[in-house]
């Protein structure tokens, strides 16, 4: 569109292509596309139903009209109020129904906020130059701490989140709170020493650094190089919680382990103790169950060697051995006599003086013979019951050692519940009033259980 000049000044337009043609001008423009404007915010409307802001800035000689969609302002992290000095960051155009130009803003800072950001990107760097940020230098978290310990402002709404969260999480777990300011600037002295009482704790074993969201003035105690000094010097894990989960301040980074929010940092600190409880429950069970089938197994075992043993016993080998020297005499008689026989038989055809001098030899040899025979059965025979006596008492040592009686000749006892089957192995399975009956190496006591005493050696 161009305008008329005198030779055509017949020529009319109209008020929308006006308008259009200034907000062209407008868009062409480099300067206005994307300008920052500092000033004092006034007449600030939140326009609930469309959820968009509408406002001016102002100087001592001027005012211009804002608008902040609510696409834009959704991310803010504080509430514009009127007469907070700002820096608004946006384009210029012209609202054409209406013939009015106005600041479009995209992002609106507090003044000075820039310079606060510009602050914590140096500090960042420095300190993750001098180590401050290693992975390899950050600590685990104990299992099962002895006491928590929290650092926060006692008045707010954090500690009661985490409180309770440790509470449904772990009951009765010990805490101790270090109350800090967390807001201005007695805060990063305050935040120091209480990290420094903590340490000087000897049952806090871990540090929660907890603060709610805020912004990013609210939240520079956090992002003091003090603060970060202190949480590096820690001989304690610590946990930093502050703000919420799109915050990240310097402690976050230096801290152990960074928490997104107070509630997660109270999470992150214990486990849970019913999970664990069902987790240990089940171990149990498969324990039980390993045991059993190990016990009826060795059980299995036994009885088959007892079998093996009764089998081989020195007893019986013995009754063999005494039946096979009989079964020998008997034949060795039998042929003697059969012998004897055949020598009176060859008598009565000879001489008489002739037999006594024929068959001595022969009766002499048979004789020296048997005895021989009954020598070397009877040495194989004590060989034989030496070497079973040998294997029958090694064996007894053996099963010796499962024969409970030897641990109650020690002075221990058998504790048995009138209400529960088996054998009681912790004094957790017994609660007071229980009657119980103890079992030593002379006889059995019937007894009732007062109460649980402390743990000694």
């Amino acid at each position: 569109m161009q305008f008329q000049t005198a030779r055509d000044a017949q020529k009319f337009y109209t008020v929308s292509e006006v308008n259009k043609y200034i907000a062209d001008l407008f868009a062409r423009d480099g300067e206005l596309t994307a300008v920052s404007v500092k000033g004092e915010i006034s007449n600030f409307t939140n326009h609930l139903a469309s959820g968009h802001f509408y406002f001016s800035i102002k100087d001592a000689a001027s005012k211009l009209n804002c608008v902040m969609f609510r696409n834009n302002n959704r991310l803010l992290k504080f509430m514009p109020q009127n007469g907070q000095a700002v820096v608004v960051r946006g384009y210029v155009s012209v609202y054409q129904q209406r013939g009015e130009y106005q600041l479009y803003a995209s992002s609106i800072e507090k003044e000075g906020a820039g310079d606060l950001y510009k602050k914590y990107i140096e500090l960042k760097e420095k300190l993750e130059k001098k180590g401050y940020f290693d992975e390899a230098r950050k600590r685990k978290l104990p299992a099962l701490p002895r006491r928590i310990g929290i650092i926060t402002a006692p008045e707010g709404s954090v500690v009661c989140d985490i409180i309770n969260i440790l509470n449904r999480r772990f009951p009765n777990m010990p805490v101790l709170l270090a109350p800090a300011y967390v807001q201005g600037k007695m805060a990063a002295p305050s935040i120091c020493a209480a990290i420094e009482r903590l340490n000087a704790a000897e049952d806090v074993d871990v540090i929660i650094l907890a603060r709610g969201g805020g912004s990013i003035e609210e939240l520079w105690p956090f992002n003091e190089e003090t603060v970060a000094d202190a949480i590096y010097a820690s001989a304690k894990p610590v946990i930093s919680a502050v703000g919420h989960q799109t915050d990240f301040t310097i402690s976050d980074f230096v801290s152990d382990l960074r928490a997104p929010t107070p509630s997660a940092a109270a999470e992150l600190a214990v486990f849970s103790k019913n999970e664990m409880l069902v987790r240990l429950c089940k171990i149990k069970e498969r324990l039980t169950l390993n045991l059993t089938g190990t016990f009826a197994k060795n059980r299995s075992s036994v009885i088959l060697c007892g079998q093996k043993l009764s089998a081989g016993a020195p007893e019986k080998k013995l009754e063999n051995l005494r039946m096979h020297l009989d079964r020998i005499e008997i034949k060795m008689r039998s042929i003697l006599k059969e012998r004897r026989m055949n020598a009176r038989a060859a008598l009565e055809r000879c001489s008489p003086f002739g037999y006594i001098s024929a068959f001595r030899p022969l009766l002499d040899k048979y004789g020296r013979r048997l005895t021989d025979i009954k020598k070397m059965a009877s040495m194989a025979l004590i060989k034989r019951s030496t070497a079973a006596d040998a294997r029958l008492s090694s064996t007894w040592l053996k099963f010796s050692v499962y024969d409970y009686k030897k641990v109650l000749q020690l002075g221990y006892s058998i504790v048995r519940s009138v209400k529960k089957p088996g054998i009681i192995k912790s004094k957790n399975d017994l609660a007071a009033n229980d009657k119980i009956t103890l079992k030593f190496i002379d006889g059995s006591v019937n007894a009732i259980v007062t109460g649980h005493a402390e743990n000694s050696e």
